[in-house]
C-alpha cells in the first residue's frame, strides 16, 4: 500500500497489478520467465504510483501450484530500489561527465606508473607535442624531455613517489618537430585500494608563451630609460588628474576633515616614538614597553581615520558579474578564523553570480566575518551559508558569541555606536552603505547569550 500509495487494502486488492508497470514489454518478459522457470529473482523494472511518480523495484516471484500441479497463484515480494537506481544514474552520469571533461580539457592530463611510464594521457598532449597517443603509452616521460631538465624533473619525480604532493613545477618537453615548449606540473601520489603507491598523477598547462611574453618585458624594460622623457609630460598631467580625484574622493562635512586634522600629529608622535626607540639604551625594559604601547594606539588611531575616511567618500560601485563563493573563499583566505574558531561554509552549487562590486561586497563580507570572529572570544562556530532565491543569492553569517542585546539591536549599524571596548562603530555602519549601494540589503537578528546572524542579500545577474 504505502509503495504504490493506495489508502487501503481493499483498493489495492481490486487493482491489476499489469496497470502499474510502466514499460509493458517489462511486464511480458516477467511473465514468460514465470511461465518457464516458475521463479524469476531480481527481477527490475519501473512501476507508476498511484499518485503518478515513477518508481523502480526489484521484483522476486514464484508460481504456487495446486495438487494437480496447475498454477494456482504466484507470489512474490517488491523491493524499493528507486533511491539506489538514482544514485546509480548519476554515477554513471558523473562518468560519463568526468571522462567528457578529461578527454575535451584543454589541460594536460597525465598519469604514470612507479617506473615513470605514461599509462594515461589526454587529447590534449596530442595538440601540443604531435605525438600519437598509442605511441606515447607505455613510454617514459623522459624520453621526452631536454637534458637540462631531466634531473630536476627526476628530483620531483622521486619526491611524489614517496608520498608529497607538488604544485608549480616548471618544466620542458620537445615536440615531434623538435621545438620546445615550457609546461608547469602539479603531482600527486596515486594509490590502490589498500593506500599503497602504484603511480602519480596530476595536470599541466602550456607556458610557453607566458615565458615569451617574460623575456619580451624584460626587453621592454631594458628599453624603458629611452621611453621616459617623451612620457614624462604626460605622466605629470595624469598624476595631477589623480591627485585632483583623490582629494575629491577625501571630502567629507566631518569625517574628512577630522582625518585630515589627527593624521599630523599622530605622524610627528609616531616618528618620534621611532627616534626614541633606535637613541634609547635597550636595558631600560619599561620605557621600551611604554613606547611600544604608544606606537601600537599611534596605529589604532591611525585605523581610527582611515574608517572615518572609508565612510566619508562616496564612490559609486563598480559592478560586475562576479561569483560570490569566489569571494568569500577570499576574504576567509586572507583573514583566517582564530585558532578556537570553526568555519562551515555550505554555498549551494551553481549559485548564479551577482551583479556588484567585488571590492566593496568583499569588504563589507570582511567586516561581517572579523566581528564574527570578535564575538567569539573564548571559541565557537561561524557558519557561512549561500544560496539563491527570487533572482537574489542569500547569505547569512551565524555565530554563537554573545549575540546583541534588544536595545543594541536598533542601533548596530549607526555610525560610532559599538559595544566593542576598543571599536569606533565604523564596521557594520560601512558595510551596511557599501551592500546597500550595490542594490542589496544587510539585516540582523540575534539573541543575547546565544549569538547573531547576519542575513546578506544581492541581486543576481537575471538568470
Amino acid at each position: 500500500m504505502e509503495l504504490l500509495g493506495f489508502p487501503d487494502r481493499e483498493s489495492l486488492l481490486n487493482t491489476n497489478i499489469s496497470k502499474f508497470y510502466v514499460n509493458i514489454e517489462d511486464r511480458a518478459q516477467w511473465l514468460a520467465k514465470m511461465h518457464q522457470d516458475g521463479i524469476v529473482r531480481d527481477f527490475e523494472t519501473q512501476l507508476q504510483r498511484r499518485d503518478g511518480e515513477i518508481i523502480y523495484v526489484k521484483n522476486t516471484a514464484v508460481v504456487i501450484r495446486d495438487a494437480a500441479g496447475e498454477t494456482h497463484c504466484l507470489e512474490g515480494s517488491l523491493e524499493d530500489i528507486t533511491e539506489y537506481k538514482k544514485a546509480e544514474m548519476v554515477l554513471v552520469e558523473t562518468q560519463r561527465m568526468y571522462s567528457s571533461l578529461v578527454e575535451t580539457s584543454q589541460d594536460l592530463i597525465w598519469r604514470v606508473d612507479l617506473e615513470g611510464k605514461f599509462d594515461f594521457l589526454n587529447e590534449a598532449w596530442v595538440d601540443l607535442l604531435g605525438y600519437k597517443l598509442e605511441d606515447m603509452i607505455g613510454t617514459p616521460i623522459f624520453k621526452y624531455k631536454p637534458e637540462d631538465v631531466l634531473d630536476s624533473d627526476l628530483e620531483v619525480f622521486i619526491s611524489v613517489r614517496e608520498g608529497n604532493s607538488i604544485k608549480g613545477h616548471e618544466t620542458k618537453y620537445i615536440t615531434s618537430d623538435g621545438r620546445e615548449v615550457e609546461l608547469v606540473f602539479t603531482a600527486v601520489p596515486r594509490y590502490d585500494k589498500e593506500g599503497k603507491i602504484i603511480g602519480t598523477q596530476g595536470t599541466a598547462y602550456d607556458i610557453t608563451e607566458r615565458k615569451q611574453a617574460e623575456e619580451e618585458l624584460r626587453e621592454y624594460q631594458e628599453r624603458l630609460e629611452e621611453m621616459v622623457t617623451s612620457r614624462t609630460q604626460e605622466l605629470r598631467d595624469a598624476q595631477e588628474q589623480l591627485i585632483c580625484k583623490e582629494r575629491l574622493a577625501v571630502l567629507g562635512e566631518l569625517a574628512g576633515s577630522v582625518g585630515h586634522e589627527l593624521r599630523n600629529p599622530m605622524t610627528g608622535i609616531s616618528n618620534a616614538v621611532y627616534y626614541l626607540q633606535l637613541t634609547l639604551s635597550e636595558s631600560d625594559e619599561t620605557l621600551s614597553d611604554y613606547l611600544g604601547i604608544i606606537s601600537q594606539e599611534v596605529q589604532n588611531a591611525s585605523n581610527i581615520v582611515n574608517a572615518l575616511l572609508d565612510l566619508a567618500r562616496d564612490k559609486p560601485p563598480e559592478k560586475q558579474e562576479t561569483s560570490i563563493f569566489e569571494i568569500v573563499t577570499q576574504v576567509l583566505g586572507r583573514y583566517p578564523a582564530p585558532k578556537n574558531v570553526r568555519v562551515e561554509t555550505k554555498i549551494a552549487p551553481k549559485l548564479p553570480y551577482v551583479c556588484i562590486d567585488a571590492t566593496q561586497i568583499g569588504q563589507a563580507i570582511n567586516n561581517l566575518i572579523t566581528n564574527a570572529y570578535q564575538a567569539m572570544p573564548d571559541g565557537g562556530k561561524l557558519a557561512i551559508k549561500a544560496s539563491k532565491k527570487d533572482k537574489q543569492v542569500h547569505l547569512s553569517f551565524t555565530d554563537n558569541g554573545k549575540g546583541i542585546s534588544k536595545e543594541n539591536l536598533e542601533k548596530i549599524f549607526e555610525p560610532l555606536f559599538t559595544t566593542k571596548a576598543r571599536g569606533i562603530g565604523l564596521g557594520l555602519a560601512l558595510s551596511k552603505r557599501l551592500v546597500e549601494a550595490n542594490g542589496g540589503e544587510l539585516e540582523v537578528e540575534s539573541h543575547e547569550g546565544k549569538g547573531s546572524t547576519f542575513f546578506l542579500t544581492l541581486p543576481t545577474n537575471g538568470e
